[in-house]
Order: C-alpha cells, then structure tokens, then sequence
C-alpha cells in the first residue's frame, strides 16, 4: 500500500449553471411542461431539494485538499 497518498471521491450531482439551465429548457420542451416544474422533477430525487451551487462544489473541493481533512482517508464524498 501506498503511505500518505488519499484519494478521495467527489460524487456531484446537477450543478446549477448555464448548462443546466439548458438541460431543463430541453426537458421542459420535451415533456411540455413549463421550466420551473421541469427543475423540480429534476430535483425531487436529489436529498438537497434543490441545485448544488458550483461554489459548495468548489468548498468541498478546497476542504478536502486542505489539512483541515487529513484524517479522511478514502471516502465517497457526494455533494447533491
């Protein structure tokens, strides 16, 4: 085994965004229902209730490179 080496999974779900935001657009269209139900679908599945925002992505990223998360050693992070 590797010494002092982590690896660490980060599990990221819908992330709103411009990306995103035409996603739903397309799902809405195709399942002609207007967008803001379109997101709700999309999002009743998620344990948030809503869209990640890119920036607690980027905190989670940020933590779990930083000492503050030395003692986490291997583990699915899911950021949903």
């Amino acid at each position: 085994p590797v010494v002092g080496e982590l690896l660490h999974l980060r599990a990221i779900g819908a992330v709103a965004g411009e990306l995103l935001d035409r996603y739903i657009a397309r799902q809405a269209a195709q399942q002609q229902v207007e967008i803001d139900e379109a997101c709700k679908r999309i999002t009743a599945g998620n344990a948030l209730g809503r869209l990640v925002e890119s920036g607690e992505v980027a905190d989670v990223s940020v933590w779990l490179a930083s000492d503050a998360a030395s003692a986490i050693t291997g583990q699915d992070i899911f950021v949903t």
